[in-house]
Protein backbone atom coordinates (compact mmCIF):
# COMPACT_ATOMS: atom_id res chain seq x y z
CA UNK A 1 0.00 0.00 0.00
CA UNK A 2 2.85 2.40 0.98
CA UNK A 3 3.98 1.97 -3.09
CA UNK A 4 0.59 2.69 -4.32
CA UNK A 5 1.08 5.93 -2.09
CA UNK A 6 4.14 6.75 -3.60
CA UNK A 7 2.92 6.33 -7.09
CA UNK A 8 -0.11 8.29 -6.36
CA UNK A 9 1.87 11.25 -4.97
CA UNK A 10 4.10 10.92 -7.98
CA UNK A 11 0.82 12.11 -10.11
CA UNK A 12 0.20 14.67 -7.50
CA UNK A 13 -2.75 12.89 -6.02
CA UNK A 14 -3.27 11.95 -2.66
CA UNK A 15 -1.97 9.09 -0.92
CA UNK A 16 -3.59 6.32 0.85
CA UNK A 17 -4.37 7.29 4.49
CA UNK A 18 -2.32 6.46 7.03
CA UNK A 19 -0.13 5.18 4.35
CA UNK A 20 3.20 7.25 4.20
CA UNK A 21 4.57 6.64 0.52
CA UNK A 22 7.47 4.60 0.35
CA UNK A 23 10.45 5.65 -1.91
CA UNK A 24 12.08 2.81 -2.61
CA UNK A 25 9.80 1.53 -5.00
CA UNK A 26 11.63 -0.37 -7.95
CA UNK A 27 11.01 0.74 -11.68
CA UNK A 28 9.14 -2.51 -12.57
CA UNK A 29 6.72 -1.87 -9.37
CA UNK A 30 6.16 1.79 -10.63
CA UNK A 31 5.15 0.54 -13.82
CA UNK A 32 2.57 -2.08 -12.65
CA UNK A 33 1.10 -0.04 -10.06
CA UNK A 34 0.33 3.05 -12.87
CA UNK A 35 -0.63 -0.09 -15.32
CA UNK A 36 -3.50 -1.25 -12.47
CA UNK A 37 -4.39 2.10 -11.60
CA UNK A 38 -4.93 3.63 -14.75
CA UNK A 39 -6.93 0.75 -15.74
CA UNK A 40 -9.60 1.03 -12.77
CA UNK A 41 -9.40 4.68 -13.40
CA UNK A 42 -10.48 4.43 -17.37
CA UNK A 43 -7.27 6.14 -18.70
CA UNK A 44 -4.09 5.42 -20.84
CA UNK A 45 -1.14 4.88 -18.08
CA UNK A 46 0.60 8.13 -16.97
CA UNK A 47 4.45 7.96 -18.04
CA UNK A 48 5.22 10.90 -16.12
CA UNK A 49 4.60 8.70 -13.26
CA UNK A 50 7.69 6.60 -14.01
CA UNK A 51 9.62 9.68 -15.00
CA UNK A 52 9.55 11.37 -11.71
CA UNK A 53 10.43 8.32 -9.99
CA UNK A 54 13.62 8.05 -11.59
CA UNK A 55 14.47 11.24 -11.06
CA UNK A 56 13.33 11.14 -7.12
CA UNK A 57 15.76 8.21 -7.61
CA UNK A 58 18.46 9.75 -8.90
CA UNK A 59 18.49 12.94 -6.79
CA UNK A 60 19.97 11.34 -3.61
CA UNK A 61 22.55 9.82 -5.69
CA UNK A 62 25.96 10.99 -6.40
CA UNK A 63 26.06 12.48 -9.95
CA UNK A 64 29.55 13.35 -11.14
CA UNK A 65 30.03 15.56 -13.52
CA UNK A 66 27.21 17.27 -15.79
CA UNK A 67 25.17 14.50 -17.45
CA UNK A 68 25.26 14.41 -21.36
CA UNK A 69 21.55 14.44 -22.11
CA UNK A 70 20.05 14.02 -25.21
CA UNK A 71 21.31 16.54 -27.93
CA UNK A 72 18.31 15.17 -30.41
CA UNK A 73 15.55 14.10 -27.41
CA UNK A 74 13.05 10.86 -28.44
CA UNK A 75 9.95 12.03 -29.91
CA UNK A 76 6.95 9.97 -28.56
CA UNK A 77 3.28 10.20 -29.13
CA UNK A 78 1.01 9.39 -26.42
CA UNK A 79 -3.25 9.17 -25.37
CA UNK A 80 -4.06 11.58 -22.84
CA UNK A 81 -7.89 11.77 -21.16
CA UNK A 82 -8.77 16.07 -21.10
CA UNK A 83 -12.02 17.34 -19.36
CA UNK A 84 -14.42 19.42 -21.76
CA UNK A 85 -14.12 22.93 -19.47
CA UNK A 86 -16.49 25.73 -20.05
CA UNK A 87 -15.01 28.75 -21.43
CA UNK A 88 -17.63 30.64 -19.73
CA UNK A 89 -16.28 29.74 -16.65
CA UNK A 90 -12.13 29.85 -17.07
CA UNK A 91 -13.70 33.97 -18.60
CA UNK A 92 -15.38 34.09 -15.51
CA UNK A 93 -13.18 32.96 -13.12
CA UNK A 94 -10.30 35.13 -15.16
CA UNK A 95 -12.45 38.30 -14.67
CA UNK A 96 -13.24 37.97 -11.38
CA UNK A 97 -9.79 37.46 -9.89
CA UNK A 98 -8.81 40.85 -11.66
CA UNK A 99 -5.49 39.63 -12.31
CA UNK A 100 -4.98 38.63 -8.74
CA UNK A 101 -3.97 34.93 -7.78
CA UNK A 102 -6.74 34.02 -5.07
CA UNK A 103 -4.50 32.40 -2.68
CA UNK A 104 -1.35 34.35 -2.70
CA UNK A 105 -3.01 37.53 -3.77
CA UNK A 106 -0.26 38.61 -5.73
CA UNK A 107 -0.17 39.62 -9.61
CA UNK A 108 0.29 37.19 -12.17
CA UNK A 109 3.84 36.96 -12.40
CA UNK A 110 3.91 38.32 -16.08
CA UNK A 111 1.71 39.86 -18.43
CA UNK A 112 0.24 37.37 -21.40
CA UNK A 113 0.45 38.47 -24.94
CA UNK A 114 -2.89 39.58 -24.65
CA UNK A 115 -1.79 42.43 -22.35
CA UNK A 116 -3.16 40.76 -19.44
CA UNK A 117 -1.58 39.13 -15.95
CA UNK A 118 -0.93 35.48 -16.45
CA UNK A 119 -3.46 33.52 -14.10
CA UNK A 120 -4.79 29.76 -14.58
CA UNK A 121 -7.48 28.73 -13.30
CA UNK A 122 -7.49 25.04 -10.93
CA UNK A 123 -10.66 23.00 -9.70
CA UNK A 124 -10.53 22.66 -5.83
CA UNK A 125 -11.96 19.26 -6.14
CA UNK A 126 -10.23 18.44 -8.95
CA UNK A 127 -11.92 17.22 -11.86
CA UNK A 128 -10.37 13.83 -12.14
CA UNK A 129 -11.83 13.23 -8.45
CA UNK A 130 -15.49 14.19 -9.51
CA UNK A 131 -14.98 17.98 -8.80
CA UNK A 132 -17.39 20.31 -10.78
CA UNK A 133 -16.54 22.61 -13.65
CA UNK A 134 -18.31 25.60 -12.13
CA UNK A 135 -17.24 29.24 -10.66
CA UNK A 136 -18.13 27.33 -7.23
CA UNK A 137 -15.06 24.72 -7.73
CA UNK A 138 -12.75 27.00 -9.59
CA UNK A 139 -10.02 29.49 -8.80
CA UNK A 140 -7.53 31.42 -10.68
CA UNK A 141 -3.92 30.61 -9.25
CA UNK A 142 -0.61 31.77 -10.23
CA UNK A 143 1.81 28.80 -11.74
CA UNK A 144 3.36 28.92 -7.85
CA UNK A 145 0.09 28.26 -6.35
CA UNK A 146 -1.01 26.03 -8.90
CA UNK A 147 1.76 23.57 -8.32
CA UNK A 148 0.96 23.56 -5.19
CA UNK A 149 -2.23 22.72 -4.99
CA UNK A 150 -0.94 19.44 -6.78
CA UNK A 151 2.22 18.53 -5.38
CA UNK A 152 2.68 20.41 -1.58
CA UNK A 153 2.79 18.61 1.39
CA UNK A 154 0.67 21.55 2.54
CA UNK A 155 -2.09 21.01 -0.14
CA UNK A 156 -4.85 19.38 1.63
CA UNK A 157 -4.67 22.84 3.98
CA UNK A 158 -4.14 24.92 1.21
CA UNK A 159 -7.29 23.51 -0.21
CA UNK A 160 -9.19 23.80 3.31
CA UNK A 161 -8.28 27.31 3.49
CA UNK A 162 -9.46 28.41 -0.08
CA UNK A 163 -12.66 27.40 0.54
CA UNK A 164 -12.54 29.09 4.25
CA UNK A 165 -11.09 32.61 2.31
CA UNK A 166 -13.21 32.39 -0.99
CA UNK A 167 -17.18 32.91 -0.62
CA UNK A 168 -18.24 31.10 -3.68
CA UNK A 169 -16.53 28.09 -2.83
CA UNK A 170 -18.53 25.07 -2.13
CA UNK A 171 -17.50 22.10 -0.75
CA UNK A 172 -19.33 19.26 -1.71
CA UNK A 173 -20.04 15.82 -0.23
CA UNK A 174 -17.42 14.37 -2.55
CA UNK A 175 -14.64 16.76 -1.48
CA UNK A 176 -11.28 15.09 -0.48
CA UNK A 177 -10.37 17.09 2.12
CA UNK A 178 -12.87 17.19 4.65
Amino acid sequence: MQNISFILQLSGRNTVAGLAPARNVGSRVIEKIEQILSEIEHRAPDPQVWFNAEVIKLKTRVIRGMPAGHTNPIKKDTAATTYVRSPEVVAWILNNANGRCEACMEKGPFLTNCNEPFLEVHHVHFLSEGGADTPQNAIAVCPNCHRAFHYSKEKEKMANDIYKNIGRLIKTAKTLFD
